[in-house]
C-alpha cells in the first residue's frame, strides 16, 4: 500500500486528475452495470407480478360468478321443487287414467274408450297423453272438462272434437288430454 502512495506522489497533478477521473468513471460504470441488471430483473419481476395479479383478478371474478350461478341454480331448483305439487307424481301415471274414469262417473258421461298415448320426455318434463272418447249431453261433457281443470296436477286439453252421436241428444267428444310429470332424475 505504501508503494502505491509513493507512485501517486511522483505523478503530475494533471496525471493524478486523469487517474481520479478514470477511477471515478470505472466505479460509476461498474455501479451502472450492476444497477441496470438489477433494474432489468426488477422490471421482469414486476411484469410477472402484474400478470399474476391479472390472473388472480380473473379467477376471483370467475369464482364470484360461479358462486352466484350456484345460488341462482339452487333458487331455481327450490322453486321447481315447490311447484312439484302441480305435476303428476312420477310413476303415478295409472292414477291419471283412474282420475279420468272417476270424473266420468262424477259427471255422468259415458267413457267409450281411453287409450294411453306414448309417453314423451321434453327437457325435464314427461308428457303423458291419453286419447279419450266420451258420450253425453253437452252439459255433462262441459262439466267433465271443468272437472279436469280442478285436478291436483297440470292437465292440458290438446284437441277436442265433438260430433253428434247416433243416439238422441247425446254428443260424442273425442279429445287428447296431456298430463305432465317432472323427471326428478333430470333435475338433480
Amino acid at each position: 500500500m505504501g508503494a502505491m502512495i509513493l507512485i501517486l506522489d511522483k505523478l503530475q497533478p494533471r496525471e493524478k486528475k486523469m487517474l481520479l477521473v478514470f477511477l471515478a468513471i470505472a466505479i460509476v460504470g461498474g455501479l451502472y452495470y450492476l444497477y441496470t441488471s438489477q433494474i432489468t430483473l426488477l422490471e421482469n419481476k414486476l411484469q410477472e407480478l402484474d400478470s399474476k395479479e391479472l390472473t388472480l383478478k380473473t379467477m376471483s371474478i370467475k369464482i364470484a360468478k360461479n358462486d352466484q350461478l350456484r345460488k341462482e341454480y339452487q333458487n331455481l331448483l327450490n322453486q321447481l321443487n315447490s311447484r312439484q305439487n302441480n305435476f303428476l307424481e312420477q310413476g303415478k301415471e295409472p292414477d291419471f287414467l283412474i282420475n279420468l274414469n272417476q270424473l266420468s262417473l262424477d259427471t255422468g258421461v259415458k267413457v267409450l274408450s281411453i287409450n294411453p298415448g306414448k309417453i314423451v320426455q321434453e327437457d325435464i318434463y314427461i308428457k303423458i297423453p291419453v286419447n279419450i272418447s266420451l258420450q253425453g249431453s253437452y252439459k255433462t261433457i262441459i262439466d267433465y272438462l271443468e272437472k279436469i281443470k280442478n285436478l291436483s296436477y297440470l292437465t292440458r286439453l290438446e284437441n277436442l272434437r265433438m260430433i253428434s252421436a247416433n243416439t238422441g241428444d247425446y254428443l260424442e267428444a273425442r279429445m287428447t288430454l296431456v298430463s305432465y310429470s317432472l323427471d326428478s332424475k333430470g333435475v338433480e
